[in-house]
This record gives structure tokens, C-alpha cells and sequence, in this order.
């Protein structure tokens, strides 16, 4: 073997090996899953932050979304930056607010979700699958922002008076593609609904 050929060999094999490196490196500096507890405050404020980063769409399949701050950044997203806004919400809740609106609530008038549907962004709202059952709920709690960042978790988008709610709750940031992949689809599944 000439020495030409060895340093050749040599220089492909750390060539390889620095290659190796970087995916490594490149692996374990994907983002980790972040965790939010009990402060309405605190998620409130991680969500509208979220919100305002995105730059392409925002789907959310929430249970109930009342909360006015969210719902006033959402309406940012879609007409500051044509953001594309879905929102997928329990048709059992949206008819407990237009009961409320029915019977002269003035609040209930200027709720989240009227809020929303005033600003062209049009709430689907998802009865299960089984219509007679008034037990069965679309109760899923969670948003995929720019198919990147996925938030899930038992808190629900309410307004709590002082920015304190009686109840613990949780979102978690999670940023694995294969995982919001899964809720996308679960998404797009309800969607067609």
C-alpha cells in the first residue's frame, strides 16, 4: 500500500467519523418536552407566545376556549400574519354560550368564541360520533403551531379572574415530528367530521 493510498484511507475514515459526530450532535440537540403546571398565568402566557412565533397555521382542537387573550392573539395570527387558524371545539360547549347569548347575557356576547367567529375564523364544532348521547364529549385539549410545536394536556383555553384558576393543571411542549404527525392526523380526522 503506497502512502498516498493510507492517507487517503486515513482521511475517509475521520472524514466518516466527524460525519458521524455531527448527527449525533445534531440528534441530541433536538428540543426536549417542556412541562407547565397549575398557573393559568403562566400556560396562558407560553400559549400566546407560541401563538404569536407561528407563521404558517395553527389547528386546535379544544374542549372549551374561552379564553379572550388567546382568542385576541389568534385573531392577530390570521390578520396580521395570514396565519391559517382551525379551531375544533365540543358542540356541546359552543350551545352553552349560545343558550347564555339567548337569554341576554351580555357577557356570553362577547365571548371567545364570538370573538373568533366575528373575525373569519369559523369554529367546527364536534358532537361524538353517536349524536343521541348527550354524555359523550369532544374533549380533547390540545394545538399544533406551524407543524412543528404540538401543546397537549388537561388544561382547557379558559379565562380564570386574576389569572389564577381553582384547578391544577398541565400543558406539555412537545416537539417530535413522528408525534405530532399522530395528532395532526387525529386532527384532520375530526376536522372532516
Amino acid at each position: 500500500m503506497s502512502i498516498s493510498t493510507a492517507l487517503f484511507s486515513i482521511a475517509a475514515i475521520l472524514l466518516a467519523a466527524a460525519i458521524c459526530f455531527i448527527i449525533l450532535g445534531l440528534i441530541q440537540k433536538a428540543k426536549e418536552p417542556k412541562a407547565f403546571f397549575t398557573s393559568h398565568a403562566e400556560i396562558e402566557k407560553n400559549i400566546i407566545e407560541i401563538i404569536k412565533q407561528s407563521k404558517r397555521s395553527i389547528a386546535i382542537a379544544m374542549y372549551n376556549l374561552k379564553n379572550l387573550n388567546i382568542a385576541d392573539e389568534l385573531i392577530n395570527a390570521k390578520k396580521g400574519r395570514e396565519v391559517l387558524v382551525k379551531v375544533v371545539v365540543d358542540a356541546g360547549m359552543a350551545q352553552e354560550e349560545r343558550d347564555r347569548i339567548a337569554k341576554g347575557d351580555k357577557i356570553a356576547e362577547h365571548s371567545a368564541l364570538t370573538r373568533l367567529r366575528q373575525n373569519g375564523i369559523e369554529p367546527r364544532e364536534i358532537k361524538s360520533a353517536s349524536q343521541e348521547l348527550d354524555d359523550e364529549y369532544m374533549h380533547h385539549k390540545f394545538a399544533i403551531f406551524d407543524s412543528e410545536i404540538l401543546t397537549t394536556g388537561s388544561y382547557n383555553w379558559t379565562y380564570k379572574k386574576g389569572g389564577e384558576g381553582k384547578t391544577y393543571d398541565n400543558i406539555v411542549l412537545i416537539y417530535n415530528p413522528e408525534v405530532i404527525r399522530k395528532y395532526q392526523d387525529e386532527f384532520d380526522r375530526i376536522w372532516k367530521k
